[in-house]
């Protein structure tokens, strides 16, 4: 038996405003990632792409999103705050999981490169670990 993984490029949108994460989670499902009622601040979360890792090896997968998920983020940093670029009150977004990692389109580069850069790495992954 397998033990399963996913890293996940997830897009957030509020009031016309769009940021977006790379993570990973033991979901199948990654959306189920973001079922819970907190993150109900946003409008909408769309799970753009992911990448499957498996291994028999629970460790092993682990460590291999965790990798995955590390070297995407640092092409794809957070740089802002959340509460200024959604225009909420301070602490609005405190108690929500995971959006540390959160990055917005301000570097010259648009959603379609996002999503190749992802697709290439999952490409690679398939190539590494299948």
């Amino acid at each position: 038996s397998f033990f399963i993984m996913k890293v996940y490029l997830a897009k957030f949108e509020k009031d016309g405003k769009v940021a977006y994460k790379i993570g990973h989670t033991k979901w199948f499902i990654a959306e189920k990632r973001f079922a819970d009622s907190q993150y109900k601040k946003f409008d909408n979360i769309t799970i753009l792409d992911d990448i499957y890792i498996q291994h028999a090896d629970p460790g092993v997968a682990r460590s291999r999103v965790a990798h995955i998920e590390k070297w995407l983020q640092c092409m794809f940093y957070k740089d802002f705050r959340l509460e200024d670029y959604f225009q909420t009150p301070t602490g609005y977004f405190d108690q929500l999981s995971g959006i540390t990692e959160m990055f917005i389109l301000d570097k010259g580069y648009n959603e379609q490169y996002v999503r190749k850069v992802f697709s290439n790495a999952k490409r690679l992954a398939k190539e590494l670990y299948d």
